[in-house]
């Protein structure tokens, strides 16, 4: 009888500690490869953490929480954190939470691992960086209270260890997230100062560039007409030729900001 109850104890711990525990999941890298990257599918109403572990011995950790705030699906409160680098939001969306880890770029000689998190694979709602050895992730370990779809992306050992290795600048998809927010706002102020200029106030900009070298040549001439009228038009003339040259300048710059993004 006590050997029965004991059982049913044993059951009733184990149905217990199960859903707090639903995935524990080890992944190593087959032989002769690494894993360069991790994507996540996260369902609603999960917390979990995770460590990557790389060649040289060191583990890259990190932890999620995909959690509703009220007792409706939404706003879902979202907390993910690697290495101590933290991002926080709050989606209004009952979907699936996409997360990325990959080896990123060298950026000042520093290797990076970073974390992308979003409801839209490769549209991150923010990312979290840690720096790391240039040494590639071997093995990765997730652990959650939720069945968390994974995904590896593996690489040749030595391929891997060539890209590692070294100095590395920047790669084009790196180097256009950095820059993309500043290029933006760049091309929002072109475009306030071009319509407060040119259409908002063209007729004062046109009173203005005939005024202006107008006043120029009466001071010059003198009283002077045929001097006025000659000193005007040469005035007129670098007046026309500068307003061009900084409308050429205007839109070389848009050009090579658009530029940038074709290498994408």
């Amino acid at each position: 009888m006590q050997m029965k109850q004991a059982l049913i104890l044993f059951v009733c711990v184990a149905l217990l500690i199960v859903p707090a525990l639903a995935q524990m999941e080890t992944k190593t890298a087959p032989s002769g490869q690494v894993i360069w990257a991790v994507d996540m599918d996260v369902p609603i109403g999960t917390t979990g953490t995770f460590t990557a572990t790389l060649q040289d011995g060191t583990a890259v950790d990190g932890s999620f929480s995909y959690i509703p705030t009220a007792f409706i699906t939404v706003p879902i409160s979202t907390n993910v954190n690697l290495e101590g680098d933290t991002s926080t939001a709050t989606f209004y969306m009952p979907s699936t939470l996409k997360m990325s880890l990959w080896h990123a770029d060298t950026v000042n000689d520093t290797r990076q691992i970073k974390l992308g998190y979003g409801q839209y694979a490769g549209l991150w709602n923010d990312v979290v960086i840690v720096d790391a050895p240039r040494s590639a992730i071997t093995s990765f370990t997730i652990t959650a209270d939720k069945t968390v779809t994974t995904a590896y992306e593996y690489r040749a050992a030595e391929d891997a260890a060539k890209d590692l290795a070294g100095y590395k600048n920047q790669s084009i998809i790196d180097f256009a997230w950095s820059v993309f927010w500043d290029a933006l706002a760049f091309m929002q102020e072109l475009y306030y100062w071009i319509v407060f200029f040119f259409v908002e106030n063209l007729a004062l900009i046109l009173a203005l560039f005939f005024a202006v070298p107008m006043a120029f040549a009466a001071r010059s001439s003198r009283g002077n007409p045929e001097r006025f009228l000659r000193q005007y038009f040469k005035t007129l003339r670098g007046f026309f030729e500068f307003i061009f040259q900084v409308w050429r300048l205007l839109t070389e710059t848009i050009g090579t900001v658009i530029g940038w993004f074709k290498l994408v």
